[in-house]
């Protein structure tokens, strides 16, 4: 229940101040664009932690906003703050997503934001003006879930959407098992954490030779649930082809000792046994990505996606690890809305 509660609260806290980032910069915001998308289908997400179940995926729902200084993507907040033609700099806030951060939804059939990597599941994002230029007059770039565009993207037909640029301490957790050495592990609690740094966007190549986009982020706690740092280095590759989409993409995530304790870890406040006391210590998680999408009309896509997360060998060692990889699968029809 208390998971559930800081989930809402998380999640309320997000929309208000996307509502808020809106409204203060409405009157200078012209070019500002909502998005949303709503994708029925069928998939599956696997897990890795004691006991979980892996979940049936039924609905995909997307939800963005793009203005010239600001964006809200799902679970991201963000404002642009740097840009050159190939390259840009953001300053970015996102929930965590270590222990399934909207798994409250997932539990009953319903995914949050792209379930392809680093790009959305069918269709893209909204698409903020170009980077490059004045950075006055631009946004500046997009967050992980708008790569760069390829530079032969305005060859593609006008309805195929292309890639874009773009507290308090938590109490003590359950105890993992109780003194009775005939009880069996059961995975402690742990609260959702805030995240906030920077983002750096870079598309390799030049305007005759596309070779892909780079995603750097570094990136710390400010919610005060473990204090601990992350970084992402990511690559992606997009293909276009008349109305279809197809992006590959790998995606490293670096956790330093205290995210990873935390979150798959076994402290003495879980278990009254010495022995059981785990601490994985940084790590490095590995994401292989792969999207297919096709365009049936403006606003009407089919979508595949598939994403399979290899944990870092000190965290498939903790006694709450049940495997060594998360995969998710989904495939669906999407239709925007805005």
């Amino acid at each position: 229940m208390r998971s559930k509660l800081a989930f809402l609260t998380i999640v309320l806290c997000l929309l208000s101040l996307m509502l808020g980032m809106a409204v203060t910069t409405f009157a200078e915001e012209s070019e500002s664009q909502w998005y949303i998308a709503l994708a029925p289908g069928i998939g599956e997400r696997s897990q890795a932690l004691l006991g979980q179940e892996n979940q049936p995926l039924y609905l995909n729902i997307d939800i963005a906003w793009y203005g010239k200084r600001f964006f809200f993507d799902n679970t991201d907040l963000g404002a642009f703050l740097f840009s050159g033609q190939q390259w840009s700099v953001n300053a970015l806030a996102e929930l965590n997503d270590e222990r399934g951060v909207l798994n409250n939804l997932a539990d009953v059939g319903i995914s949050v934001g792209g379930l392809g990597g680093t790009q959305e599941m069918a269709g893209q994002g909204p698409e903020p003006p170009p980077i490059g230029g004045d950075n006055n007059d631009s946004d500046g770039g997009a967050g992980l879930d708008e790569p760069l565009a390829p530079s032969d993207a305005e060859d593609q037909p006008d309805f195929v959407e292309t890639p874009v640029a773009s507290p308090t301490p938590s109490p003590a957790p359950s105890p993992i098992f109780s003194p009775s050495p005939t009880s069996s592990y059961s995975l402690p609690d742990r609260e959702q954490s805030i995240l906030a740094g920077g983002e750096f966007l870079f598309e390799l190549g030049s305007d005759s030779a596309y070779l892909g986009d780079m995603y750097l982020a570094a990136l710390t706690d400010v919610s005060g649930r473990h204090n601990g740092h992350k970084m992402k280095l990511a690559y992606s590759y997009s293909v276009l082809w008349q109305r279809w989409h197809l992006q590959p993409a790998i995606e490293w995530n670096w956790l330093d000792d205290k995210l990873a304790n935390y979150y798959f870890g076994v402290s003495e406040n879980d278990s009254p046994n010495a022995q059981a006391i785990y601490e994985p210590g940084a790590s490095i998680n590995t994401e292989y990505s792969l999207l297919l999408n096709y365009a049936i009309s403006p606003r009407l896509f089919w979508g595949l996606s598939y994403r399979y997360k290899l944990l870092d060998t000190s965290i498939v060692d903790s006694p709450i690890v049940e495997d060594d990889a998360i995969s998710t699968f989904f495939t669906g029809i999407k239709y925007k809305f805005y």
